[in-house]
């Protein structure tokens, strides 16, 4: 069934969103202009990301690689 005729969804999984364009995660975070983030902290934001997501589990970072992840550098200096 149909919901909208942007997104077709078959047994709650999406098929296919025909405006969604592909774009690199760098430039998607740049599109948000998010004060005082540089393109460093968008490059180890980026990587950190990646780091997490990777689709093969052998490759994805492991939690304490992630806790040493220099984007992590200074989340926990209260």
């Amino acid at each position: 069934s149909r919901s909208s005729p942007a997104a077709q969804w078959n047994v709650g999984n999406l098929i296919r969103i025909p405006e969604l364009v592909p774009v690199p995660l760098e430039k998607a975070m740049k599109n948000y202009k998010i004060p005082n983030l540089t393109d460093e902290d968008i490059s180890l934001a980026s990587d950190f990301i990646r780091a997490c997501l990777r689709f093969d589990y052998k490759e994805r970072a492991e939690a304490s690689d992630l806790l040493k992840h220099p984007f992590l550098a200074d989340a926990f200096k209260c």
